[in-house]
């Protein structure tokens, strides 16, 4: 279902139709029209405009904390990271959030990153769960040890498993890795390497 405070394209439609419709009044009642009718429209949009800069959704602040997470990534920065997983985070292969934010400082030593694109999202959210699954390229920094090993591009899908907190802070429980170019894997195999 469309959701009117994940984007204004709604409330801008609604604005438009209103304008389409004073117009039509204003031709057909002159008398009773005057500048206030006007207004309307441009209150229409005011509001659509207000609601999506100042109301953050849940699928706005989920997004917000993976576009974080993959630009802290990239700087080599923890904290940002860190404050997105957590306190009781475990998956597979790391059995706690001090063990994956270990593994994240890790990479940023054997594995920097360049750039990551994400190619694909996809999100659900039901209740105070949610899981964002996605794929993108991770270009590897020229100094890094996959890059030595001639790997430049990695093509990397991955499932990250979202909680709601009571502070109603998005932070990841949980995460698996799909697939690394296009063959399935997971954190067992990644992290035998």
């Amino acid at each position: 279902m469309f959701n009117v405070l994940e984007s204004p394209m709604l409330l801008s439609l609604v604005a438009a139709a209103s304008v389409i419709v004073v117009w039509v009044l204003r031709a057909i009642y002159p008398a009773k029209m005057n500048w206030r009718c006007s207004l309307v429209p441009v209150l229409i949009i005011a509001i659509a405009l207000g609601l999506d800069f100042f109301v953050k959704t849940d699928s706005e602040k989920i997004r917000s904390a993976v576009t974080a997470s993959i630009k802290s990534f990239r700087l080599k920065q923890i904290e940002p990271i860190a404050s997105v997983i957590a306190g009781d985070y475990s998956d597979q292969a790391n059995g706690s959030r001090d063990v994956m934010i270990a593994y994240c400082q890790a990479l940023f030593e054997i594995a920097p990153v360049e750039r990551i694109t994400l190619l694909s999202r996809q999100l659900e959210i039901e209740g105070r769960k949610g899981n964002f699954v996605s794929e993108g390229l991770v270009k590897f920094a020229e100094e890094s040890e996959i890059a030595k090993m001639g790997k430049v591009a990695m093509l990397v899908k991955f499932r990250l498993h979202f909680k709601k907190l009571p502070s109603e802070r998005w932070v990841v429980y949980s995460s698996d890795i799909l697939e690394i170019d296009r063959k399935p894997i997971s954190w067992s195999k990644v992290k035998s390497f």
